[in-house]
């Protein structure tokens, strides 16, 4: 490693420092080694500037650090080289000369193994300015933080990608200025990347839009990751927001250019800060005991869902943020979009005011959510609607009257609230005309719906599934449910997450009605609608039970009223 260090390279532009060196990215850096404190250290004690800016590169990412923290390690240096040192810290504190060399360059190793020396800055028998990045050390140390992680909250980088790296590239795709921020969409390579350069280095809270994440700024430090962070909530072309593990960079699910990476960079501090915000806000503790979390933040401006894995889950934290803007997307964006065809769109609409009870499945992010939504948009309003759920995703844009909302403990999360089930069960004794079973994941939660099912309540679900048969199959075998249960819910249908080179797409692929079979005993599937192969009107011509409820050409004419009205409004 010495050898390699010796091949960097400093520049120097009025008051800043660059080092460009050739080492990896989790090598470089005055919290990650020896030899870039010491090659900093060597510098500072030549030059007279009092104010310095510095940053090292490999020419992929960036670490700049604040001045204050070079100037905090600038006066230590000045400290053991003064003469009030030699003449009486020196004896008092009884250091030897090589001992300096390893006090500037590996301050938490030497702290950790000289007792004394500790409980002497930690009492303040040494004190003053000089040694005030000692003390900051010393007490990390105390608290238990290893080396690696005391040396990142001290010096706190700021880490991006290098301007370098990127400007070469394919021509910028977007500009789009924010309150803080300027983003900047760049094809690289296939993928496109997500720069976010912050404008001001300290947030207005005063003017923030979102009012229950300014916690966020305060928490954030000196350095700009969580204020790039910060920026990724604020876009509203963001769908939803990754990080797979702490010390990694950030990416992105975009509305105009799919799956991007992003100049967001997390450090293990970052996360941590950020863990504390978000706890302090939803109230929700996020520790050894509690270690996978689903929550919700919502206030009049934004909606989030925030997912947040820790040990012994995962090795590291992860986080998942997935947005919903202030205005969820309607039956109408969804036909732009092409996600439903226009009158398979006015057919879902129909089953659910005539109370078919309909089950929406898919892989997670499919839009199965939002259509469920869509759909309940046209329900009636004098129905009582009920929405069961474990986040708000859709409550949160309900504002109809006549809508009762039940929050209730998901899988993963604490016993917070009252269970998923029994609130379904309860729903017996509650009346609703009609209800939203949001994310009907495990086993308990499949048995209660079929019992609100066969107990006549009718409504919506939302499930995962890779398709319809192996969501049939884990109600069936895993589920306990018998076969002669299911055709209490008359429609399933399957939504189809894709992806078109980087863009993401979600499209409702299939519909089955689902009959109980007497001659076999067992449950049938009849496809209604495929995407693909089998239109609506050929469809229902083969139906049973549509059949059996209503007169097709009465449905047809219903059908043609809504699709026209989707149509106009």
């Amino acid at each position: 490693m010495r050898s390699k260090c010796e091949y960097c390279s400093c520049f120097r532009r009025s008051n800043l420092l660059k080092f460009i060196c050739p080492l990896e990215d989790n090598q470089i850096g005055l919290e990650k080694n020896i030899y870039c404190r010491q090659k900093t250290l060597t510098i500072l004690n030549t030059l007279s500037i009092k104010a310095v800016r510095l940053c090292f590169s490999n020419n992929r990412i960036k670490k700049s650090y604040n001045e204050s923290i070079i100037l905090s390690y600038k006066k230590l240096l000045d400290f053991f080289n003064s003469k009030k040192f030699f003449l009486f810290y020196k004896y008092f504190l009884k250091i030897k000369k090589d001992e300096i060399t390893r006090i500037l360059f590996e301050p938490a190793e030497f702290l950790f193994e000289n007792e004394t020396f500790r409980k002497k800055i930690l009492e303040r028998e040494l004190y003053g300015a000089p040694i005030k990045i000692l003390r900051e050390i010393a007490l990390y140390l105390e608290m238990g933080y290893e080396f690696d992680k005391v040396y990142e909250r001290v010096f706190e980088p700021d880490i991006t990608l290098d301007e370098d790296w990127y400007v070469t590239t394919d021509k910028v795709h977007e500009i789009k200025p924010l309150l803080f921020s300027t983003i900047k969409l760049i094809k690289k390579g296939e993928n496109y990347l997500y720069i976010v350069n912050v404008e001001n280095e300290r947030i207005n809270k005063s003017t923030l839009k979102f009012h229950k994440l300014r916690l966020i700024e305060d928490v954030a430090g000196l350095s700009n990751n969580l204020r790039r962070f910060f920026t990724l909530l604020e876009d509203t072309d963001i769908q939803e927001i990754y990080l797979d593990k702490e010390n990694s960079w950030v990416y992105i699910d975009h509305v105009k250019f799919g799956r991007c990476d992003t100049n967001v960079f997390l450090t293990s501090t970052d996360v941590e800060k950020l863990k504390t915000a978000i706890s302090i806000i939803s109230g929700e503790e996020i520790n050894l005991s509690n270690p996978s979390v689903k929550l919700n933040i919502l206030d009049e401006n934004i909606n989030l869902r925030i997912a947040i894995d820790v040990f012994p889950i995962v090795t590291d934290t992860a986080i998942d943020v997935r947005k919903f803007n202030k205005k969820m997307l309607n039956m109408h964006d969804l036909i732009k979009l092409n996600s439903i065809e226009p009158k398979v769109a006015a057919f879902l609409i129909y089953s659910a005011r005539n109370r078919f009870s309909i089950a929406i499945c898919g892989e997670p992010n499919s839009g199965k959510t939002t259509l469920a939504y869509a759909i309940s948009e046209h329900l009636p309003n004098y129905w009582r609607k009920v929405f069961i759920e474990d986040v708000e995703e859709v409550y949160a844009f309900i504002k109809k009257e006549k809508s009762l909302f039940i929050k209730a403990s998901s899988i993963d999360v604490s016993d917070k609230y009252s269970t998923k089930s029994k609130e379904i069960v309860k729903m017996l004794h509650r009346s609703p005309d009609w209800i939203f079973f949001g994310e009907i994941q495990t086993k308990e939660h499949s048995q209660a719906v079929f019992h609100a099912l066969l107990a006549g309540l009718k409504g919506i679900m939302t499930c995962h599934a890779a398709s319809v048969q192996e969501l049939i199959n884990r109600w069936i075998i895993q589920h306990n449910i018998h076969p002669s249960c299911i055709p209490s819910l008359d429609l399933i249908v399957y939504m189809e997450r894709s992806f078109d080179n980087n863009k993401i797409l979600r499209k409702l692929k299939c519909i089955y009605e689902i009959n109980w079979n007497k001659d076999k005993d067992n449950t049938e599937l009849i496809k209604i609608y495929d995407i693909n192969n089998l239109s609506l009107e050929n469809g229902i011509l083969q139906s049973n039970k549509i059949n059996d409820k209503l007169k097709f050409n009465k449905l047809r004419d219903d059908i043609d009223i809504i699709y026209n009205n989707l149509m106009v409004s």
